[in-house]
């Protein structure tokens, strides 16, 4: 699989969203609110364990500079997939639920 791994810092780290599948592994955590934004369109695809991001209604549409609100408890990690042109996404803690 060809990927990056980013940690959910407070500094919000960034990573690139391409064609491939690429892991945005934060960790995220239960009881925790996460935020995700990306430059792109893209598709997202959260869960336990490794997941796809692929161009299927399977997977979340996020639209440009839009943020989409994750919660720790529907998965650790975060998949990306770009939809038609590469970009960088963030994704990063809101706060503790």
């Amino acid at each position: 699989m060809n990927g990056r791994i980013v940690t959910v810092t407070a500094n919000n780290t960034r990573v690139a969203v391409g064609a491939a599948n690429a892991i945005v592994l934060g960790t995220l955590l239960p009881g925790k609110l996460y935020q995700f934004i990306s430059t792109t369109a893209c598709r997202i695809k959260q869960g336990f364990g490794a997941q796809t991001a692929a161009l299927a209604s399977a997977n979340q549409f996020v639209p440009p500079n839009t943020f989409v609100y994750l919660h720790g408890s529907n998965g650790e990690s975060v998949y990306s997939i770009q939809d038609a042109a590469g970009g960088f996404c963030v994704i990063g803690l809101v706060s503790e639920i």
